[in-house]
């Protein structure tokens, strides 16, 4: 996607975000915050995007949303992945695979053991 299209998308994410928090839907504020930190990967900011699913992590435990965890679990370590940082990586694909045994999602499951 190209540079204009990215920043469109993150303005609207953003506005998203913020209605979202006015509301307390954490399921859109959840939802609203992955898709900001995907555009920070393609700008190259993977420090900044590990923040933002760090956040959706603490939100998904608050809320007791396992689906939601698994998926920042996956998404911090695809993060770590690219900063080679295998180990913490490894250990973060086995939470949410864990989880995704747990909750039965075979979808997010196989994606999970694609990328092991």
């Amino acid at each position: 996607m190209d540079r204009g299209r990215l920043q469109e998308a993150w303005d609207l994410h953003k506005e998203s975000e913020i209605l979202s928090r006015e509301m307390k839907d954490i399921s859109g504020l959840s939802i609203s915050l992955n898709h900001q930190a995907r555009i920070l990967m393609e700008w190259g900011r993977i420090d900044e995007a590990f923040s933002i699913y760090k956040e959706t992590e603490k939100i998904a435990r608050e809320f007791g949303d396992l689906f939601s965890l698994s998926q920042s679990l996956n998404n911090q370590a695809l993060v770590l992945l690219k900063k080679e940082q295998l180990d913490e990586a490894w250990d973060l694909y086995k939470a949410s695979e864990e989880i995704c045994r747990k909750i039965d999602d075979q979808v997010q499951l196989s994606t999970l053991l694609i990328n092991e």
